[in-house]
């Protein structure tokens, strides 16, 4: 299944804040246009503030540009991540 969400925003702290909605759902983080990590959470600007600001997470080493979400109810947010990476094979996932 296709993507279904936003657009493109900067992956910063100031962005994730003004942009993201503290709803269920799935979120991308992307560099250059390129998929690195798919996540879910109960909350999809709590999930991208924590990937934002952790040190030790898939994305560290990755220059990390961009993030995109979808809002997904808690009931199918697990199997919509599964389909993401299934379809887009992230670089963090492989």
């Amino acid at each position: 299944m296709p993507w279904n969400g936003s657009g493109l925003w900067p992956f910063d702290k100031a962005s994730i804040e003004r942009h993201t909605p503290t709803a269920s759902g799935v979120y991308v983080v992307l560099s250059l246009g390129r998929w690195l990590y798919v996540g879910e959470s109960g909350s999809l600007r709590g999930g991208l503030s924590l990937q934002c600001s952790e040190v030790n997470t898939p994305l560290a080493g990755h220059y990390a540009t961009h993030f995109m979400y979808e809002l997904v109810p808690d009931a199918e947010r697990t199997a919509r991540r599964r389909d993401l990476i299934l379809e887009f094979q992230p670089v963090c996932h492989r």
